[in-house]
């Protein structure tokens, strides 16, 4: 309950966090925020859990042991994980380029279809390692500078090597995409 209490208390903008600097919300889900933020004057995402079922923990410690193994150029980098005031958070490089969903279209045939064999790369790395995304949605690819696509939220990715978190039957992430 203290846990939960603490992660309410969201880091005030633009003032220190632990090591980080706090700049802006970038968005929110089911059991987290993130946010833009500094690391030693480097820009990063700072995902910090604020509400968790009885599972929450150990798929937001997951999703950062899933990242930490993933070294691919289509999957966003774990740059820094822990816990600050009692609240979990990771920290991955920031992506200025926003997400698919927010992307201007049309675009041409050739560049959607760059992106598309592009996240196709990633999820096949991923997936060589044990992993499954099961949450793939335009908003849950970012866009580089250069335009390249990179995954991110992998919270509710499934890894062949580890515990079963879902039970049987249950629906998560987005299935509609």
């Amino acid at each position: 309950e203290a846990l939960r209490a603490a992660a309410r208390s969201a880091p005030p903008l633009d003032e220190a966090w632990g090591p980080y600097r706090i700049r802006r919300e970038l968005g929110r889900g089911a059991a987290g925020v993130v946010y833009a933020a500094t690391l030693a004057g480097q820009p990063v995402a700072l995902k910090l859990l604020h509400d968790h079922g009885p599972r929450g923990l150990e798929r937001f410690e997951r999703e950062a042991g899933i990242l930490a193994r993933l070294e691919h150029p289509g999957v966003v980098r774990l740059v820094d994980a822990g816990a600050c005031e009692g609240v979990p958070y990771l920290a991955t490089e920031l992506q200025p380029g926003g997400s698919l969903a927010e992307a201007a279209v049309p675009v041409l045939p050739r560049h959607a279809l760059r992106v598309a064999l592009a996240i196709c790369d990633a999820l096949a790395a991923a997936h060589a390692a044990g992993i499954v995304h099961r949450d793939l949605k335009p908003s849950n690819v970012l866009l580089r500078v250069d335009g390249s696509p990179c995954l991110v939220d992998f919270g509710l990715a499934k890894d062949a090597g580890a515990e079963q978190l879902t039970r049987s039957r249950a629906t998560l992430g987005s299935p509609a995409w």
